[in-house]
């Protein structure tokens, strides 16, 4: 009787599928179809963005490096700049000492 049952079952099941075929058949046909271009299209998309992406991140890399290497050498320049005043002041301020000393004899003098 089981066996009966289960033929019984699958006999149903087969006569719905095929009821399901006739009237949703061509409808789900052109879904899979429609869904099936709409992922070809996001895929294709996807690769492109992704490889646009790859070769934006690589042109800032290049600029990033590129601007390092002007505020390195701008930062260098002014580092020397500065070493220069500082040593333009040291000198002032030596004169001023030998100035200084100078002043003190001539008044030691008098």
């Amino acid at each position: 009787m089981s066996k009966q049952n289960g033929s019984a079952n699958v006999n149903t099941n087969s006569k719905l599928d095929a009821i399901k075929e006739i009237i949703f058949g061509q409808t789900m046909q052109e879904y899979d179809q429609r869904f099936s271009s709409l992922e070809l299209m996001l895929q294709t998309a996807v690769k492109e963005h992704s490889s646009e992406t790859s070769l934006q991140i690589k042109e800032l890399r290049k600029e990033i490096q590129s601007l390092r290497a002007q505020v390195d050498k701008e930062l260098h320049e002014l580092k020397k700049q500065t070493s220069k005043e500082i040593a333009k002041l040291k000198e002032s301020k030596l004169d001023r000492k030998i100035l200084k000393n100078h002043l003190i004899q001539l008044v030691e003098n008098l």
